[in-house]
């Protein structure tokens, strides 16, 4: 370790001023390890390097100073400045561990750097390494234990979480034998680490509720009228675009009649789903069809009969073409996880409400799965 200076005055529990040496500035980086030495109660700190401030007593913004009007003056003061900074406190040493430190360092402490794993006798435990410290080179492990929990990388942009979560994902895949599935809100984030793993969400096939409320915000208006009539739409749509026609029949005779409807799973309605946009069945025109004919069968007037399929054919077409995109349902997928132990979900293809849907509806079949 290379000695660097010693803790000034209010030092604290939570972080020590240091009074850097002359000749070693040019070691004291930020965010380097340090350990302080406090000889006289016998306690041992770690702790991170930040706020680095270079002073000169003679040069303050307080106080006038000759220099202004005899700018060679400077260069006759160059030893005068002096550097400080602060030991941002993670612990105390309690043998080779680490615990949260409560009292402050002693003034006049001594204060080292870790330049080297050598330096610091420490057992961080083992597990999956997220990092190397990029001046001392300490390995930086996560136990794989605590993934069972919530776990939160905050930082500002630019400043690195994408890559940490990255290596941490690495880690999980290398040494256990979880699998890991990856939500990426902006198609940027992750989708570029391992594009042969990536789903786009454009691709789930989503139910009736989720493409009507997709229909809703594309059309801006008349939301009631597509909530009484679009949902039932769809679902004659899907069964009779699908090809099967003794269900479309039976639908049919239920949308006329409003009786006997037909024994259908969710399960099947969304390979019907996946065969229409297998096919490329969905077709803005043709839906607004479909919806014309439901508010018939249901004493509709006129005026609904005409508005709702106008509305949908000129401001729904973008949204309804790119449901012939949907070809992978959840339990698919989930089944893709588990055997390839990585699944990306690239979120930045559809609306906000439908990514809530999509993860809401994998979170469904893990606690399915769970209990």
């Amino acid at each position: 370790m290379r000695e660097i200076g010693v803790v000034a005055s209010y030092s604290r529990s939570f972080e020590a001023p240091i009074l850097v040496y002359k000749g070693v500035e040019g070691f004291v980086k930020e965010e380097s390890l340090a350990v302080i030495e406090d000889i006289k109660f016998k306690r041992m700190y770690l702790g991170v390097l930040r706020s680095t401030v270079k002073l000169d007593p003679l040069l303050t913004t307080s106080y006038r100073s000759a220099v202004i009007e005899k700018p060679e003056l400077a260069e006759g003061g160059l030893d005068i400045p002096y550097e400080t900074v602060y030991v941002k406190i993670i612990g105390e040493f309690t043998g080779n561990r680490i615990e949260p430190a409560t009292t402050p360092p002693t003034p006049r402490s001594k204060v080292y750097l870790i330049e080297s794993p050598r330096d610091l006798n420490l057992d961080l435990g083992s597990g999956l390494v997220i990092g190397v410290h990029k001046y001392s080179g300490v390995e930086l492990p996560f136990k794989s234990e605590a993934l069972r929990y919530h776990v939160a990388v905050v930082g500002t942009t630019g400043t690195g979480k994408s890559r940490l979560v990255k290596a941490l994902v690495d880690e999980v895949l290398a040494k256990t034998n979880m699998s890991v599935l990856v939500f990426d809100h902006t198609g940027m984030d992750y989708t570029p680490y391992w594009p042969d793993k990536t789903v786009r969400a454009d691709e789930i096939v989503l139910d009736v509720e989720t493409i009507t409320e997709g229909l809703k915000l594309a059309v801006g208006a008349v939301e009631k009228l597509i909530e009484d009539y679009v949902p039932i739409a769809l679902m004659e749509y899907i069964i009779c675009e699908s090809g099967r026609r003794d269900l479309c029949e039976q639908w049919r005779n239920f949308i006329k009649y409003q009786k006997n409807l037909p024994d259908i799973s969710r399960e099947e309605i969304e390979k019907l789903t996946i065969n229409v946009s297998s096919s490329r069945a969905w077709n803005p025109s043709k839906l607004a069809g479909y919806v014309n004919n439901t508010a018939m069968y249901f004493g509709a007037k006129p005026a609904t009969r005409l508005k709702l399929p106008l509305y949908i054919t000129l401001f729904a077409g973008h949204y309804i073409e790119r449901l012939n995109s949907m070809r992978y349902s959840v339990d698919e997928l989930v089944e893709k996880l588990h055997r390839d132990k990585l699944l990306v979900v690239d979120l930045s293809t559809v609306e906000t409400e439908t990514r809530r849907v999509i993860v809401k509806r994998f979170l469904e079949r893990f606690l399915g799965d769970y209990y």
